[in-house]
């Protein structure tokens, strides 16, 4: 399969996924994108507050497993793909910009960075992020080990 072919297969099954999951509220695909684009802004808001959560009040290395999964997952989506799969469905459900976009380009504006220095930004930040927090977690599996084994 190629790059394209991926793309298309997970774009296709998530639109799947909200239509199935949303088709008693409508069927309008525009309703449908922006229900998406809000979800896609939630989960982006969600995964970092488990983020701070899983290192601050809740230090467990089940959570920082799940979150790392995650972040790793959507990592490997943004730079190997070079595509967010949820924007694309968005983009195919409104016919036009992905309102995920929309709430991205008032964030740019409110703080008046460029939006494409913006997305630029939160590429490095995620990349940072995902090794930073991948080191953290050998870490802690590797002293877990080391206390069982080594004393």
């Amino acid at each position: 399969m190629n790059r394209e072919e991926i793309i298309s297969f997970l774009e296709k099954n998530v639109r799947k996924v909200i239509m199935f999951l949303y088709s008693w509220i409508t069927t309008d695909g525009e309703i449908l994108g922006h229900i998406l684009g809000l979800l896609h802004f939630l989960f982006a808001i969600i995964i970092f507050t488990n983020l701070i959560l899983s290192h601050t009040l809740y230090p467990r290395l089940w959570l920082q497993g799940l979150v790392l999964l995650c972040m790793g997952v959507i990592w490997v989506q943004h730079i190997i793909l070079k595509v967010c799969i949820y924007t694309v469905a968005e983009e195919n459900f409104t016919k036009g910009r992905a309102p995920f976009f929309g709430i991205v380009n008032d964030i740019s504006n409110m703080f008046g960075i460029p939006f494409n220095h913006l997305l630029e930004n939160i590429l490095v930040a995620e990349t940072t992020a995902v090794i930073s927090f991948s080191l953290v977690f050998i870490g802690k599996v590797y002293q877990i080990i080391c206390e069982t084994y080594l004393t």
